[in-house]
């Protein structure tokens, strides 16, 4: 049978886990917050600056997700806490 403690441990894993996903979305944010290069014109520019609006957007639906994932593994963490004790 699987104690708390080890529940617990596990729960504390993917939390790291979760927070190193987490700050890979935002270096990756910033990456994406820096303009195109300055010599690209007409169709490439246009072609980057429509990857990174579309990349944004799933980025921000990513760190969301995330969030709420890590949220929810805390949640966990301190009601198994309760419980044990």
């Amino acid at each position: 049978m699987i104690g708390i403690p080890d529940v617990t441990g596990g729960l504390q894993a993917q939390r790291s886990r979760l927070d190193r996903a987490l700050d890979a979305l935002e270096e990756g944010a910033a990456l994406l917050a820096r303009d195109s290069p300055a010599d690209w014109r007409g169709p490439a520019r246009d072609a980057f600056d429509g990857a990174r609006h579309t990349v944004r957007g799933h980025a921000v639906e990513a760190r969301a997700r995330v969030s709420d994932a890590r949220a929810n593994t805390d949640a966990a963490i301190t009601t198994l806490a309760g419980r044990a004790g």
